[in-house]
């Protein structure tokens, strides 16, 4: 929730609504956070957490991004009305 809730924010305020300036970052910041994952995995678990936790926030802020605000806005620009379920 948090990373949805960062992403829309930055995307919003930050970006002037540029969805793919706060997805892009966020996605390749994401596959670096499971290769960092992979290599410190035998760490314990308060390390297996934190990277379990970073990479879960940076998968939530492109997902909510994409699979919400995307898909209304491709409606919009195609003239559907945002109205319809």
């Amino acid at each position: 929730v948090a990373g949805s809730l960062c992403a829309g924010i930055a995307t919003d305020t930050l970006l002037g609504g540029r969805m793919i300036l706060v997805c892009l970052p966020l996605c390749l910041l994401c596959s670096l956070s499971f290769v960092g994952w992979g290599f410190l995995n035998g760490q314990g678990e308060m390390v297996n957490i934190m990277c379990m936790a970073l990479s879960g926030f940076l998968i939530a802020g492109p997902d909510g991004i994409l699979g919400g605000a995307a898909s209304k806005n491709l409606c919009d620009y195609h003239g559907k009305s945002s109205g319809y379920a």
